[in-house]
């Protein structure tokens, strides 16, 4: 059982400079004059019992002028582990190299799913990166997080046998323990976020799936630093490069869209230490409003997109179910008037315009996106059809891992 981790490392301007509009807009890159957490993730992986697999690295930068400092950056940072682990790295020049020959072979439109900017994009290349190395199964973690147990490759590969119809799983997804080694996250403490109840309703998401009993359950969420795909799914189902974030959850919906279901693995966890966001709260909301009106319209569109076996909004319940919803557009501009009001009282008056312009935003996305099902269908064509033309493609890989 051929298999690949992939590891994504996001990095951003200097500290001092990390907020730019111009940039893709990431939880918390790392400032290209700070080390950040790559190493530590790497070095995690001598707990392994076991060395029967290949680790890519993808790099992304926030913005096209920081893609040769951040191929050096992260290039010295993997060298050292170079003895001990089969790694490679993927670098925006490579990627750039692959889209153009795509797009000579299978046009444009096809070649524009191979990017290296913006999570979905980053999360595909994952996919595409394996696919080159030829794995039957594909594990996403992220450079924050910690290996702690000799068997995790086990865990996560166990159960993935998807040779004999009926038996196993095609794709997993283990959860994040927290410093108190837990599973849920703190809750709601700012009065502008009382309204939304974002933690609490993905603790409630957390407590009926990871807390259920015994080891194996339906998940209609993911961790995207924690998932295991096999090939029967990840060269059918493409992550949605219009979701801003949150493209882990929306990756299991597109999954259920394409008859494929994700389990929870209880016994398969990752340690989680991210560093601090610096993205302000505003922007932070801004993303996570346009990311559910988005899924809602692709949720409320599939019987448009004349896709058969419709997924309910219950079967997304309780999280991300409580976001795509009818009054989803009331809590966020609930949500967005509290919070300028937050930014009024300190006298912030440009963070205050920014979050009052989310609602029109998210309505804006509403009206735009009416067929947004049926677009991301002939997106997962593409996809297909792309995935079918880099198998077994020496040319592919020699552009990828020359």
């Amino acid at each position: 059982m051929k298999t690949t981790i992939a590891i994504p490392t996001y990095w951003g301007r200097a500290e001092g400079y990390l907020l730019n509009p111009v940039d893709v807009v990431y939880d918390h890159p790392t400032p290209l004059n700070r080390n950040g957490t790559l190493a530590r993730c790497l070095a995690s992986f001598a707990i392994l019992d076991r060395a029967d697999f290949e680790v890519v690295v993808i790099a992304s930068p926030t913005h096209p002028e920081l893609a040769a400092e951040t191929e050096n950056k992260v290039a010295e940072i993997i060298r050292p582990y170079s003895d001990q682990l089969n790694v490679s790295l993927i670098t925006p020049a490579r990627v750039a190299g692959l889209r153009g020959a795509m797009g000579r072979e299978l046009g444009q439109e096809t070649a524009a799913l191979i990017d290296s900017y913006g999570y979905s994009n980053v999360r595909n290349l994952c996919l595409i990166a394996g696919h080159a190395k030829d794995a039957e199964n594909i594990i996403l973690i992220d450079d924050d997080e910690l290996i702690e147990y000799p068997e995790f490759l086990d865990r996560a590969l166990d159960h993935m046998d998807s040779a004999e119809a009926g038996r196993g799983s095609k794709a997993k997804a283990g959860w994040y323990m927290r410093p108190d080694g837990g599973y849920m996250g703190p809750p709601t403490r700012d009065p502008w976020w009382q309204d939304w109840q974002g933690a609490e309703a993905m603790n409630a998401g957390f407590e009926a799936v990871i807390g259920r009993e015994g080891r194996f359950a339906r998940t209609p969420f993911a961790f995207g630093g924690n998932m295991v795909i096999s090939r029967d799914v990840f060269t059918e189902i493409a992550f949605d490069p219009k979701i801003p974030r949150g493209e882990d959850i929306d990756y299991v919906f597109n999954a259920m869209m394409g008859g494929f279901e994700f389990i929870m693995d209880k016994e398969l966890w990752i340690r989680h230490r991210p560093p601090v966001s610096q993205v302000p709260d505003w922007m932070g909301f801004r993303i996570n409003a346009l990311r559910f009106m988005y899924a809602r319209q692709k949720l409320l569109t599939q019987t448009v997109a004349g896709l058969t076996g419709v997924i309910s909004v219950t079967d997304l319940d309780p999280y991300p179910g409580r976001f795509l919803r009818g009054d989803l557009d009331e809590k966020i501009r609930r949500t967005c008037r509290l919070l300028g009001q937050r930014y009024a009282a300190i006298g912030d008056t440009a963070a205050y315009q920014e979050a009052m312009l989310t609602p029109d935003m998210t309505e804006r996305l509403r009206q735009k996106e009416q067929n947004a099902c049926a677009e991301y269908l002939a997106l997962r064509e593409r996809w297909q059809n792309l995935m079918k033309h880099l198998r077994h493609n020496p040319a592919t890989t020699e552009i990828l891992y020359r």
